[in-house]
């Protein structure tokens, strides 16, 4: 996995996760066959980091990545555009998996 070995070695406190990335996981785990044990597990990960909730500078921030992606004739997901967009509004560093 891609996301975990890109942040070996970072401390949980470190950590965060968009409430965007919130909502991804949850749907994921909502469809799964065994979704309460899933639901658990998901739960203790969020637990040990930080949740960013998703602002007014962000959604700017994404619209303007969307309109520069659309010129170009790049499309991405419309998750991967918003939470671009937080990263770049609040400073962090994203770890993604998408190549």
């Amino acid at each position: 996995m891609v996301m975990a070995r890109n942040a070996k070695g970072v401390a949980p406190s470190e950590c965060a996760i968009s409430r965007i990335t919130r909502y991804e996981l949850l749907t994921g785990v909502t469809k799964c066959r065994q979704s309460e044990r899933e639901r658990r597990k998901l739960n203790l990960f969020i637990g040990t980091i930080q949740e960013v909730p998703f602002h007014r500078q962000a959604a700017d921030r994404a619209a303007g990545i969307r309109a520069q992606l659309e010129q170009k004739g790049v499309m991405i997901g419309p998750y991967d555009v918003l939470l671009a967009g937080q990263a770049l509004a609040d400073g962090l560093t994203l770890v993604t998996s998408n190549r």
